[in-house]
């Protein structure tokens, strides 16, 4: 007895080798599609546009500090700061630099103020 493409694939999927791991997979794929859907996750760059004018501390990768008002941003995360005091570790100013531009690939991590 020969079997049809169809026939033989559904033999598979239902002898339990596979069918579980299917199973899983769609149910990632729809869990994903809901949080999309529901505008759960959101790219880093659409939140920094939604953070305009407001107050954020921005580590650098050399470990300095720096906070300001957010003036600008790019799709690099190159942002453009006002009113920017670089602080040390302890929370002191240490620089007033006013009109700032950073460059995104020295950004550690970014933070409301």
């Amino acid at each position: 007895m020969k079997l049809g493409a169809k026939t033989r694939v559904q033999l598979y999927l239902s002898s339990g080798r596979f069918y579980h791991k299917v199973i899983i997979l769609y149910t990632i794929i729809s869990l994903l599609k809901l949080e999309l859907e529901g505008n759960a996750m959101q790219p880093p760059i659409r939140l920094l546009e939604k953070a305009l004018n407001q107050t954020l501390i921005i580590r650098l990768k050399d470990n300095r500090e720096l906070e300001g008002r957010l003036k600008a941003v790019d799709v690099y995360m190159n942002c453009e700061l006002t009113d920017t005091t670089e602080r040390d570790q302890d929370g002191n100013k240490i620089v007033k630099y006013g009109e700032l531009f950073l460059r995104g690939n020295n950004i550690l991590f970014i933070k409301l103020a």
